[in-house]
């Protein structure tokens, strides 16, 4: 009876624990695709397209070797986004990009793509949107006037809040959030704020290095598992140890070299659905060992940071950050209780 009772307990356990991390690295794949850039959020004075290209090309012609593929976006008024065929129309609050618009909001494409740089005449809406104005979200090649202008809906998205989006075509026209995007991803804070200040490109604004913090985000949570994996593997390869007399020699290797393969298997599918539990981000790593002041000091410029980001505008990537972080103690602490308890089950069936 007991023993039927642990087997209940165990299968719960493992389902409990399984489908919390479905949940998680659903939640990783879409903070992946968002936070791959360090972004800039001005607070007074915005910047042109005109301004960045002359930078960009100034930067090029220097031939230096830290210039970032740069998204510039604002966020505009609420305006009326109109179906005339239909005379339907939606009031939300649209956003002009000039650049990669997948940088700029949480979402994830239904239908169609996104509008590239170059496209004027496209626009983007969410599938909420799409049932307002066509009352389907199949919406793609349809009509939708914007400031008396005609756009074309080019994707359809998934999205928590109303989106409408378009490339910016007027040059002159200033924007407050700039998207940063470099190869070498680690050192990409540092080479922003150098950016912004070798550059003349504003003086009033926050940094905030997203893919720092999707790293933090994704990895952390994940660090239970990876123990609980190291502590079963150990439980395998002492079992395995023990009964090695009653196997013989060529029959123990090759139980051995298979037990192997299917260690290091697990590893690389862990890492590759999970987080590597090696990886220490380069800003927290002291160029002197003897600089002992030196992650406080990272502490208080994280923790300024995110007192910083709650100051600013409300935007939906800002605010998904955020709630990011702050469940992420919970997560870990969720995640070290069921993996523990599946353990402390496993190991007690197991001897039992």
């Amino acid at each position: 009876m007991k023993h039927s009772k642990n087997k209940i307990i165990i299968t719960l356990l493992l389902l409990t624990t399984t489908v919390f991390a479905f949940l998680q690295f659903q939640d990783t794949v879409m903070l992946k695709s968002l936070y791959r850039t360090v972004s800039i959020r001005m607070n007074r004075e915005g910047v042109t397209e005109q301004e960045i290209d002359h930078v960009l090309k100034m930067n090029n012609s220097r031939g230096s070797s830290d210039i970032p593929e740069v998204t510039a976006w604002i966020r505009c008024e609420e305006a009326e986004v109109i179906n005339d065929v239909l005379k339907r129309s939606v009031r939300l609050t649209p956003l002009i990009v000039s650049g990669d618009m997948g940088l700029v909001t949480p979402m994830s494409i239904l239908r169609g793509n996104l509008v590239y740089k170059d496209d004027k005449k496209g626009c983007v809406i969410d599938s909420d949107t799409a049932f307002k104005l066509f009352g389907s979200d199949k919406a793609e090649g349809n009509i939708v006037v914007y400031r008396n202008k005609d756009y074309y809906v080019r994707g359809v998205v998934k999205s928590k809040s109303s989106l409408f989006l378009i490339q910016g075509d007027d040059i002159g026209s200033e924007y407050k959030n700039l998207e940063l995007l470099y190869q070498n991803k680690e050192r990409g804070e540092e080479w922003a704020q150098d950016f912004m200040c070798q550059n003349g490109l504003g003086t009033d604004y926050v940094i905030i290095d997203g893919y720092f913090y999707r790293r933090i985000i994704s990895e952390i949570p994940c660090i239970p598992l990876w123990l609980f994996s190291l502590a079963a593997v150990a439980q395998v390869v002492r079992f395995y140890i023990r009964k090695k007399e009653e196997f013989k020699l060529p029959v123990f290797l090759l139980l051995g070299l298979f037990g192997i393969a299917a260690i290091v298997g697990y590893g690389v599918i862990l890492t590759r659905f999970t987080a590597s539990p090696f990886y220490f981000p380069e800003k927290l790593i002291p160029t002197k060992w003897s600089d002992f002041d030196y992650w406080s000091k990272q502490y208080e410029n994280i923790k300024e940071q995110i007192v910083q980001m709650r100051l600013l505008s409300p935007n939906p990537k800002d605010i998904l950050l955020e709630d990011e972080l702050m469940k992420l103690p919970y997560r870990f602490i969720i995640n070290a209780i069921l993996y523990a308890a599946l353990y402390l089950k496993l190991v007690r069936h197991i001897v039992d």
